[in-house]
C-alpha cells in the first residue's frame, strides 16, 4: 500500500507451495541433497553475530539466480527434523556484494522461544546447503527522483540497509533520511550507517534511542525531517510501530493513495 506524499510499508507472509513436482521432490532429495523443484541452491559461507539476538546468513548463491533490487526479500528452505521448512527473510546486504562475488547476506533476529530462528543460528555451518526462491517483494526504490524517508524499528533496518548501499552507488539527485529506532542504543550497522552519512551528502542518518526519547511521534518527524510531507515514505519494523507510524502520518493529513 501508499500514501500520497507517499507512505509505503513492508508486508511479510509466508507462501505455500504445491505442484506435481513438489511431490517427488523429497524422493529426488535422498540422492540430491540440494535439488529443488522450485528454487535454487545456496551454500552457507558463515553466519555473523551482529549482536546477541541477531545473525546474518551469508550465503553464496546458484549461478541460476537471477539476482534481486534493493529491498526485496527471499524465501528459504531447508530439511528440520526431516520436515521441510520455509521462512522469508529480507535481503540486507548490498547488490554490489551480489555482482561481484553472488554473495548475499541474511539479517535475522532470533524469535524469542521461536522454533526456527535460533535453530537456524544453531545447526548452520559453513558449507550447508539450503533452498532459496528468486527475489520477491515491490518494497524497492522507485526510480524517480523524489526525496525519500526510511523509518526503521529494531531489525528492521535491514532491507534498509540494502537499499541505502544501493542509494549510495547510484545516481540519484534527491536525498534520503533514515530515522532509526532501537533500544538502548543497540542499533544495528551502526557504524556502517555512520560511514554511508560520512561519504555520501546525499544521506542523512538519525539514531534514535527509544529509552530515552520514546517512540516515533510527531516532535520526531518535525526534528529529524521537517519535510516529510514532501517525501516517499518507507517503512519497515514491528507491527506495533508500524500501526502507530500509518496513524501518525494519517494525523499529519497524508492520505491514503488508493
Amino acid at each position: 500500500m501508499k500514501f500520497s506524499k507517499t507512505f509505503t510499508w513492508l508486508s511479510k507472509s509466508l507462501v505455500n507451495h504445491s505442484n506435481f513436482k513438489g511431490f517427488f521432490e523429497p524422493l529426488i532429495q535422498l540422492i540430491f541433497s540440494g535439488w529443488s523443484a522450485s528454487g535454487y541452491r545456496a551454500k552457507v559461507i558463515t553466519i555473523r553475530d551482529e549482536n546477541t539476538s541477531v545473525y546474518s546468513l551469508v550465503l553464496k548463491v546458484s549461478k541460476r539466480w537471477k539476482g534481486f533490487k534493493a529491498g526485496q526479500h527471499v524465501e528459504i528452505t531447508t530439511i528440520q527434523d526431516g520436515a521441510r521448512i520455509s521462512r522469508i527473510f529480507s535481503i540486507s546486504s548490498p547488490r554490489k556484494l551480489f555482482t561481484t562475488k553472488r554473495i548475499i547476506e541474511l539479517t535475522i533476529r532470533k524469535q524469542e522461544n521461536g522454533r526456527i530462528t535460533p535453530w537456524i543460528y544453531e545447526t548452520f555451518k559453513a558449507g550447508h546447503i539450503i533452498t532459496l526462491s528468486q527475489a520477491q517483494g515491490d518494497f524497492t526504490i522507485p526510480s524517480h527522483t523524489k526525496p525519500l524517508l526510511f523509518i526503521a524499528g529494531g531489525s528492521g533496518i535491514t532491507p534498509f540497509r540494502s537499499m541505502l548501499a544501493d542509494y549510495a552507488q547510484s545516481h540519484y539527485l534527491s536525498d534520503v533520511k533514515l530515522m532509526y529506532y532501537a533500544q538502548n542504543n543497540d542499533h544495528l550497522f551502526s557504524q556502517e550507517l555512520q560511514k554511508l552519512q560520512d561519504e555520501h551528502s546525499k544521506i542523512n542518518i538519525s539514531l534514535i534511542n527509544t529509552k530515552d526519547s520514546g517512540h516515533i511521534n510527531s516532535a520526531h518527524l518535525n526534528q529529524h525531517c521537517d519535510d516529510f510531507a514532501n517525501r516517499e515514505i518507507f517503512i519497515c519494523g514491528p507491527d506495533g510501530m508500524i500501526q502507530t507510524s500509518e496513524e501518525l502520518l494519517l494525523s499529519n493529513g497524508i492520505d491514503q493513495e488508493k
